[in-house]
């Protein structure tokens, strides 16, 4: 169980106020990752040492990256990982199901460039983490064929919606 590397937020709203993500980086010397935009609003939670990120999509090791997608703040990223062959994708609020259907909370004024949210399209995702959800909805998705063309057309349709 070799302990922690690095610790990721979607955006400043995930962060946990008090001592939480500087106790971790004392512990285990992993910086707090954001992106770059977020600076101003996570500074004010937290002085975790940190590392910003670019929003052009961000290679961590060879399992892990970042896209920028934003949503109710202009830095919001989400993150795939990939271990033991399946793909996992952190969203916090972004990517949702309601009622069997995809919700995809990105800000159209906040994207100037939209090839994120295409690069994502491609990409193999096998489960999806919400961070939060109602109580009556799943805490996470496992995507099989049928929900991963689901997931796909969505994405499609919010590019066509942004252009």
């Amino acid at each position: 169980m070799g302990g922690l590397e690095s610790q990721w937020v979607c955006h400043s709203h995930d962060l946990i106020r008090g001592s939480l993500h500087q106790d971790l980086h004392d512990r285990f010397g992993c910086p707090l990752h954001y992106h770059k935009i977020d600076r101003p609003r996570v500074r004010k939670k937290t002085k975790c040492p940190s590392v910003e990120f670019e929003g052009d999509g961000t290679q961590h090791g060879s399992d892990f990256e970042a896209l920028f997608l934003p949503t109710c703040t202009a830095g919001h990223s989400i993150y795939r990982w990939r271990s033991r062959g399946k793909y996992f994708l952190f969203t916090s609020h972004a990517i949702y199901q309601r009622d069997s259907a995809w919700n995809l909370q990105f800000n159209q004024s906040h994207i100037a460039d939209w090839s994120q949210l295409a690069t994502l399209a491609k990409f193999r995702v096998d489960y999806v983490f919400p961070g939060y959800t109602a109580v009556d909805e799943a805490d996470f998705y496992r995507l099989d064929d049928r929900a991963r063309k689901s997931f796909s057309r969505a994405l499609r349709a919010k590019l066509k919606q942004a252009a």
